[in-house]
C-alpha cells in the first residue's frame, strides 16, 4: 500500500486505541480532604480534576469527602473513613462496576435522559443504579441501604434479584434474610442531603482558582519536606517556582478551593499545625 493511504489510516487507528482516546469512567469533581488516591501500589493526595479508572480506590480520612461525576450526569458522593474501589469499566455499555469496601456513599442519577447503570457491592449486597439517589453503607461486611428517590435492583444471597422502589425505605440483608422498614420523608432528604458537599467548609473543586499559599522559601528543601509531609496527610500540595525582583522563590500551595472562605479555612488550619505562619490567599 502507498505510504500516502496507510500512514493516515495507522495514525487514526493509534489515536483510537491510545489511553488518551479512552473516556474515562468518571472524574473527580470535588474533594474535602483528608482524601487519597491509590493506584498502581501508590498513594497520593486526592485532588479535583483527576480521572478514575478500572484497579483505582478511593479512600477518605476523618472528615474528608470525595465527589465523583459521570459524563452521564450521575454522581456518587464517598462519605469519612471510606475504600470506595473502581473494578471495572464496560466500554461497549459505559456499565461501571464498583465496590464499597467500608464507609458510606450517595448515589444521584438523573431521572429520565441516558443513564448509564452503575453496579455496586456493599458487603453481601449487589445493587444496581441507573437513575434516582441512593445511600449505602458498609460496616464489618454489612451492608445497609436506603432508597430516597427512584428505584434500584438488588440481590444478595439467597436473595433473588429484585427491583425496589418505595421511597425513604430501608434495606439489610442478616444471615441469609431481608430485614426492611421506612423512614420519615424528611429524615431520608435530611440523611441524603448531609452526603454532599454543599455546606462543608474547605472544599476543592474542579475550575475553582482559589489557592492557599502556606509558605514561601529561597531553598526548595523545607517547602518540598512540608509538601511531602501534607500530601501523605490527604492534602494535595504542591511547590512551585516563582520569581520576582528579588530573586528566585519556591512557594507551597494547596489548590484549587471553591472559594476564598474554602482557601482561608484549610490554609489557616493546616498553617497552625505546622507552624508556618499566616497563609497567603489568592486567586490563580
Amino acid at each position: 500500500m502507498p505510504r500516502s493511504l496507510w500512514t493516515p489510516a495507522l495514525a487514526l487507528l493509534i489515536t483510537f486505541f491510545s489511553p488518551a482516546a479512552i473516556t474515562a469512567p468518571a472524574a473527580i469533581d470535588g474533594v474535602l480532604s483528608p482524601a487519597w488516591l491509590e493506584r498502581d501500589g501508590e498513594r497520593e493526595a486526592l485532588s479535583p480534576g483527576i480521572e478514575v479508572r478500572p484497579g483505582d480506590t478511593l479512600v477518605t480520612g476523618a472528615g474528608g469527602t470525595v465527589h465523583m461525576e459521570r459524563n452521564d450526569g450521575s454522581s456518587v458522593h464517598v462519605g469519612e473513613h471510606s475504600r470506595f474501589e473502581i473494578n471495572h469499566h464496560d466500554p461497549d455499555s459505559d456499565a461501571l462496576y464498583v465496590r464499597m469496601a467500608e464507609g458510606r456513599m450517595r448515589y444521584a442519577g438523573p431521572v429520565g435522559g441516558v443513564t448509564r447503570p452503575m453496579y455496586l457491592d456493599a458487603g453481601l449486597l449487589r445493587l444496581e443504579f441507573d437513575s434516582g439517589e441512593v445511600l449505602a453503607e458498609v460496616r464489618d461486611n454489612v451492608g445497609d441501604v436506603l432508597l430516597v428517590a427512584g428505584e434500584f435492583r438488588m440481590s444478595a444471597p439467597g436473595l433473588e434479584p429484585t427491583r425496589y422502589s418505595d421511597p425513604a425505605s430501608w434495606y439489610r440483608v442478616h444471615n441469609g434474610d431481608l430485614d426492611s422498614g421506612t423512614l420519615a420523608p424528611e429524615s431520608a432528604g435530611r440523611q441524603s442531603g448531609a452526603m454532599t458537599l454543599a455546606d462543608a467548609r474547605g472544599v476543592m473543586e474542579q475550575g475553582s482558582r482559589w489557592v492557599a499559599n502556606l509558605l514561601s522559601l529561597r531553598e526548595p528543601a523545607n517547602a518540598r519536606r512540608l509538601a511531602e509531609t501534607l500530601q501523605a496527610q490527604g492534602y494535595p500540595a504542591r511547590v512551585e517556582q516563582h520569581r520576582d525582583s528579588r530573586g528566585t522563590w519556591h512557594r507551597l500551595l494547596i489548590a484549587p478551593f471553591r472559594s476564598e472562605a474554602d482557601a482561608r479555612a484549610v490554609g489557616g488550619a493546616l498553617a497552625r499545625e505546622h507552624g508556618t505562619g499566616d497563609p497567603w490567599i489568592h486567586r490563580l
